[in-house]
């Protein structure tokens, strides 16, 4: 094997807002809040010629942002959109597509601390806004087709009867029944 120390650069950009204010402050007490907003991208700068050659994924361009997610999605007819079906199972794409990106496009915190003479009270509230991520797990719950989202009326019926009764858009039924 072969390690390739690569030419690629990648650079963070994005900023961060911090606002932080005392509504009380006295002798034996005092309250501070402190609160934050922010962003940040990470982009290619400077992409390797070697590994990069015949990309056919446009998403990994200079000045695009590193971290996307692409998925295996199904075939598709070129016309409608409607997915192709092969022996009763949507047929997957050789093709990574493009699917979003993993990065929250917000941050944000909120931080508390109460004094009172000598205890002091500490808390803080953080989270994000957007951004996709995926767990084994739930990846393994929609292949095996336990995934709380995958259960539909017509899935009920094909566990309830053991007879499979879902038919994909665009398919025909040519013996047997459905």
């Amino acid at each position: 094997s072969v390690y390739l120390n690569s030419d690629e650069v990648r650079n963070k950009k994005g900023w961060d807002a911090v606002l932080t204010v005392t509504p009380i402050r006295q002798d034996d007490l005092s309250l501070d809040l402190t609160f934050n907003w922010g962003t940040y991208k990470e982009v290619y700068s400077t992409i390797d010629p070697i590994n990069t050659a015949n990309n056919d994924r446009d998403w990994i361009a200079e000045g695009k942002r590193t971290d996307f997610m692409t998925i295996q999605d199904f075939q598709r007819e070129p016309g409608t959109g409607a997915i192709i079906w092969e022996n009763g199972l949507p047929k997957r794409s050789s093709i990574y597509t493009f699917y979003g990106y993993r990065t929250p496009d917000w941050n944000w915190g909120i931080s508390t601390a109460l004094r009172y003479k000598d205890f002091s009270l500490f808390m803080s509230f953080d989270g994000v806004v957007g951004g996709l991520m995926n767990t084994v797990t739930e990846s393994y719950m929609w292949q095996a087709g336990v995934h709380p989202e995958s259960v539909t009326e017509t899935r009920a019926l094909d566990v309830a009867t053991g007879d499979p009764h879902y038919v994909g858009d665009g398919v025909m039924v040519v013996s047997g029944s459905a």
